[in-house]
């Protein structure tokens, strides 16, 4: 939960998802607002070789990461959903 009543939600991925194409289901990374609207869906992190995101938290000094399946942490503006820095970390 945010202060203003906001939620930062990952859809889990699973076998009816991955019917949609790979680059819709690698932005599953939401901000949704109380009343239930997006306000914004991150996105994609690569398009080369786009991966799902599997987690989101944020750190000590309040930013937005989100890891994703093929190993990398990505910073992401929590005001936007635009991605604004990323690191390998397996």
């Amino acid at each position: 939960n945010l202060p203003d009543g906001s939620h930062i939600v990952v859809c889990e991925v699973d076998d009816v998802f991955r019917q949609i194409p790979q680059a819709e289901y690698a932005r599953n990374l939401f901000r949704i607002d109380a009343s239930g609207q997006v306000l914004w869906r991150v996105p994609l992190a690569r398009e080369s070789y786009p991966h799902c995101f599997l987690d989101v938290r944020q750190d000590d000094e309040g930013r937005l990461i989100a890891s994703n399946f093929d190993s990398w942490d990505y910073e992401v503006d929590i005001d936007s959903g635009r991605i604004t820095k990323h690191a390998f970390f397996k």
